[in-house]
């Protein structure tokens, strides 16, 4: 993925926070030269992504023992060229982006089956007694696989107009929170900011 490099972010525990907050990504592979592709949830743990997936889906087969290409999608949106309170700007799209690159290993043990269900129901829904329900269904288990993906490259882009000035930074986040879809984006520019500037 190309990257101007002042939007290329190495920080893990950044990067590993937008993952938790964004869990839903796409899975990339290829299937006798050709691009496919499906989408899960996945569960950051440690140096592993780890999730499942419906024993009828045919892509766990496809992609057993081999590496693939996951991607998260953090805030995203368009930059107006009025946001920036400036002249001089053209319109663009801000987001983070980030590529994981692993490879996938398979299980259908009780064990993996059960800790993947644990690890999403307790990230998403903490109030929900999942272990008792997985007790009183445990024929669902046979219904699906289990998968943990090795993180063994990121790259993560967070395009957030760090290129422009602090100003025309405050003022593009400024308009962004007038807008409720954009919040997220709004939030995520503010962390670049330096600490005296955010809240002013």
């Amino acid at each position: 993925m190309y990257s101007p490099q002042y939007a290329v972010e190495t920080d893990r525990s950044k990067i590993d926070s937008v993952i938790r907050e964004n869990p839903f990504a796409t899975i990339i592979y290829t299937d006798n030269s050709r691009p496919e592709s499906f989408h899960l949830p996945l569960i950051i743990q440690g140096d592993k992504l780890i999730g499942h997936m419906a024993k009828a889906n045919p892509a766990w087969k496809k992609i057993a023992a081999k590496t693939i290409l996951v991607i998260f999608h953090g805030p995203q949106g368009y930059i107006s060229p009025e946001f920036y309170g400036t002249q001089n700007n053209v319109g663009t799209w801000n987001y983070i982006s980030i590529h994981v690159r692993g490879k996938v290993t398979i299980s259908q043990e009780e064990k993996e089956l059960k800790d993947a269900l644990l690890l999403l129901s307790r990230s998403q829904d903490p109030n929900f007694d999942i272990e008792s329900n997985i007790a009183d269904h445990s024929e669902l288990l046979k219904g699906i696989v289990a998968l943990k993906i090795s993180i063994d490259e990121v790259f993560a882009k967070f395009k957030l107009a760090q290129s422009k000035s602090i100003k025309e930074r405050v003022n593009v986040i400024e308009k962004l929170k007038t807008q409720s879809k954009s919040m997220e984006l709004a939030k995520a520019m503010e962390r670049t900011l330096p600490n005296e500037e955010v809240g002013e």
